[in-house]
């Protein structure tokens, strides 16, 4: 397995300022942080860049109380891409 590193300053500040969770949680994993990281001027959001939600129950997909997946990014981070922004999207164009 060969881990892959950020090639420039901006990625590395990008990757320390990014946290993806593809796994299982459920919102007791994720209150207290995503709380922490909003007060900081972060933002938790699933996949289609919805702000993570709490209270979630008689979902019809999962169990009460499940989170998607997520990204969680600190201040100044641009909102996850969805594939829509990834075509024809240029880097340091400003987003619509």
């Amino acid at each position: 397995m060969r881990l892959l590193r950020p090639e420039s300053a901006s990625e590395k500040k990008v990757s320390r300022q990014t946290y993806p969770r593809f796994g299982r949680t459920m919102e007791w994993d994720t209150a207290a942080g995503d709380a922490v990281l909003r007060a900081a001027g972060g933002m938790t959001r699933t996949l289609d860049s919805a702000p993570l939600a709490c209270g979630k129950r008689n979902q019809s997909d999962d169990e009460d109380f499940a989170n998607p997946h997520f990204i969680a990014s600190g201040q100044g981070l641009p909102r996850p891409l969805r594939h829509h922004d990834e075509l024809g999207s240029h880097p340091g164009s400003s987003p619509q």
